[in-house]
C-alpha cells in the first residue's frame, strides 16, 4: 500500500483494527505519503467507500484469516471496484495453518484442511483471537460468485525453497465491464 502511494497512486486503507489503522498512519507519515486510512468492517462498506471507487483493492498477507464471512468480503470488494477495476490478493496458502515441520524439517498436518471450523489462536504475546480458515476453492468460488472473473491463480513458496507444499498464493480478479457480463465471458 505505501509503496504504491509513493509511486503516486491515491490510497485508501481499511481495517477492522484501530490500532493497525494507526500504526499504518505512522507508517505512512514515516514514509512521507499521504494515503487514507479507515477502520471499518470491510464485510460492509456500503455505509463508508461509495460503489465504483477504486480502479485496484489489494489484500496481503493473512487477510483472510480474520474474514468471518467470505462472500460478503468479496461481494463488498466487488461493489467499491470500477467496471475493469483489479482485485489482487496476496496471502499466506491455507494449507499452511493445518501444517507444522517435524525435527527432520519435514511438514506434517496437524489439523484438518477441509476443517471450517474457526480455531481460538491463544498467544502469549498478543490477546486471545479467533481466525477463520478457508480451502483456496472457498476463495475462488467466493470471488466467482461476488462476480469477479479469475485472471491468474498460482500456489509458490519462497523463492528457491524445496517444499512440499505451498506457502502462498495468489489471485488476480477483474470486474467484469458491462459487456463482459453481456458476452458471459
Amino acid at each position: 500500500m505505501l509503496s504504491l502511494a509513493k509511486k503516486g497512486a491515491e490510497v485508501t486503507g481499511v481495517d477492522f483494527s484501530q490500532e493497525q489503522v494507526r500504526l499504518g498512519k505512522i507508517s505512512a507519515r514515516e514514509c512521507g505519503v499521504d494515503v487514507d486510512l479507515l477502520q471499518a468492517d470491510c464485510h460492509d462498506l456500503s455505509g463508508i467507500i461509495p460503489g465504483s471507487s477504486f480502479d485496484l483493492a489489494v489484500a496481503e498477507e493473512g487477510v483472510f484469516s480474520w474474514i468471518e464471512d467470505l462472500s460478503s468480503w468479496m461481494r463488498s470488494t466487488y461493489r467499491v471496484l470500477r467496471e475493469g477495476g483489479c482485485l489482487l490478493v496476496s496471502d499466506h496458502h491455507p494449507i499452511t495453518s493445518c501444517l507444522t515441520t517435524d525435527e527432520e524439517g519435514e511438514p506434517r498436518f496437524n489439523s484438518s484442511y477441509l476443517d471450517h471450523r474457526p480455531r481460538i489462536m491463544d498467544n502469549e504475546d498478543a490477546p486471545q483471537a479467533t481466525v477463520f480458515l478457508w480451502k483456496i476453492s472457498d476463495i475462488v468460488n467466493a470471488a466467482l460468485e461476488a462476480g469477479f472473473l479469475i485472471q491468474h491463480m498460482d500456489e509458490f513458496s519462497d523463492p528457491g525453497a524445496e517444499t512440499l507444499a505451498p506457502k502462498y498464493f495468489l489471485l488476480v480478479a477483474k470486474k467484469a465491464n458491462r459487456s463482459q457480463m453481456a458476452d458471459g465471458e
